[in-house]
């Protein structure tokens, strides 16, 4: 049965032995050197129900809680056990120490399977957690369960022989210096190359792309226009397959179900605490059951506060598991009334002190909310040119914290006097020549000289257009005159 369900199955788990992600090497009379990786012999992966010693050479202990928490996960399903210890000097006497974790080391990544005990034994780190700080929770996690993966004798995905993508290693090599920060050697090594199997070295099935182990990479790099998102989770097949190279803690039957109604439970959580999720559809070019490259209706999801405009975290990830975990770690999504109604209070102030800069502000209340009808309930902030009292930037945002940083890139809000002077004289002279396109003309509720003054229009949607100047054209008011000179040119009814 088990090797049955493993057919149907696509994973790949390598018995090579080298350091991912990073740089530790083993002696050089175990295994043979390929540039900068380590193609080494079988028989790296630790003993069936070995306990695995691991501690820290630095780090909070935030850090290495989380790092026990979030690792340990893999235990459910490989037939170890992971032992932590704060430091090096809190391991019991005679207690031989497997992992070594460092959060100061540059980036993140881990010696493979047993070789951890050689990098150990020359007074060095077995693993590289430095980047976690910088991420969500949820990413935190899934770089811990990548790295674990590496430090049970897992490789990369991607780098799967029998990957069903082409790379282009010219896009791709600009992808990995601009995102991944790698030389040109280490892309080579840690994405283009797939990996050797040379004299049967590494245990290989079907390629999986939703595993951990498997890079995030931009369509751009494949040659198919293949996106791949970021996984901070397990797969099906993670899980499947770590259990049968650690056999005797799970059955493949249980891993099934339990995967099963895992899903189903996540799929019917909307909401945590102060917080709501969201889902929206992006087409993207995904490989299909088939492993063929198919145009699909991809799912990613976000969250923000319940009370709309309040908070977003400006997330959005194709993997829900992973994001709640985010999500269950977010200070504002787990608020009590009283810290919510303190946030509240601080939030609006700070909103009030914020609200201008330059030529521009963001139109807000006297207790520090977005003005009704800008724009829509979730996304209702608006960066405003205080003369004009119009868009700045051409959008709505959901929070103000959206909007300020647009103000604070949009250039015409900086502006000061000659340079100011200058664009705004520019801006007239080009609105006067364009606002008129045959019998129409584009008009200001507040200053039309026209027979019509529009009353029906406010301060928020001012403009309006007239045919021949004494009537108007069809009833709307709107908030931009710049779209709306572009309305009118395809408009028949002013030719």
């Amino acid at each position: 049965m088990l090797n049955k369900i493993s057919n149907k199955l696509r994973f790949i788990i390598l018995l090579m032995l080298m350091v991912s992600c990073g740089n530790v090497t083993p002696p050089y009379g175990e295994s043979q050197i390929v540039k900068s990786s380590i193609v080494a012999t079988p028989g790296k992966f630790w003993q069936k129900n070995h306990t695995l010693i691991i501690t820290f050479l630095d780090g909070s202990s935030e850090q290495k809680n989380e790092v026990e928490i979030f690792s340990k996960e893999i235990t459910k399903y490989a037939n170890l056990n992971f032992a932590f210890y704060s430091s090096v000097a809190n391991v019991p006497k005679g207690k031989k120490i497997d992992i070594v974790i460092t959060f100061k080391n540059v980036g993140n990544n881990s010696a493979i399977g047993t070789d951890s005990q050689y990098a150990i034994s020359q007074g060095k780190h077995s693993m590289s957690l430095s980047e976690l700080s910088k991420n969500s929770a949820g990413s935190r996690r899934g770089t811990i369960l990548h790295e674990f993966g590496h430090a049970i004798g897992l490789q990369h995905e991607h780098q799967n022989i029998y990957r069903t993508f082409k790379i282009d290693e010219v896009l791709t090599k600009e992808y990995c210096k601009n995102v991944y920060k790698f030389t040109e050697e280490e892309c080579t090594d840690q994405i283009i190359n797939t990996l050797p199997n040379k004299e049967k070295q590494n245990y290989y099935s079907k390629y999986d792309p939703a595993s951990v182990m498997h890079y995030n990479l931009h369509s751009s790099v494949t040659k198919e226009k293949i996106a791949f998102a970021n996984i901070n989770s397990l797969s099906l097949i993670d899980k499947f397959e770590i259990a049968k190279l650690y056999p005797g803690r799970i059955s493949e039957k249980e891993i099934i179900s339990g995967h099963q109604i895992l899903k189903e439970e996540i799929k019917k959580i909307e909401t945590h605490g102060n917080c709501i999720i969201t889902r929206s559809e992006v087409e993207e070019i995904r490989l299909n059951e088939s492993q063929k490259p198919e145009l699909t209706k991809v799912s990613y999801y976000s969250y923000s506060s319940i009370n709309p405009s309040e908070y977003n975290a400006s997330t959005l990830v194709e993997d829900k598991e992973g994001l709640l975990f985010t999500i269950r770690n977010d200070k504002f999504c787990n608020f009590n009334e009283l810290e919510l109604s303190e946030y509240r209070a601080k939030s609006q102030q700070e909103n009030l002190n914020k609200s201008k800069l330059g030529n521009c502000e963001i139109p807000l209340t006297k207790e520090g909310l977005p003005k009704p009808n800008l724009c829509d309930s979730q996304y209702p902030f608006q960066v405003f040119e205080i003369k004009k009292q119009e868009s700045a930037d051409k959008s709505c945002h959901p929070t103000f914290k959206s909007a300020y940083e647009s103000m604070k890139e949009t250039e015409y809000c900086s502006l000061k006097g000659d340079a100011l002077r200058a664009v705004e004289k520019e801006r007239e002279e080009k609105f006067e020549a364009s606002r008129k396109f045959g019998r129409c003309y584009v008009e200001n509720y507040a200053s039309s000289e026209g027979a019509t003054s529009y009353r029906r229009c406010s301060l928020e949607h001012q403009w309006f257009v007239t045919i021949d100047r004494n009537k108007t054209l069809n009833n709307f008011c709107y908030g931009d005159p710049d779209s709306l000179i572009k309305e009118i040119q395809s408009e028949p009814k002013c030719l």
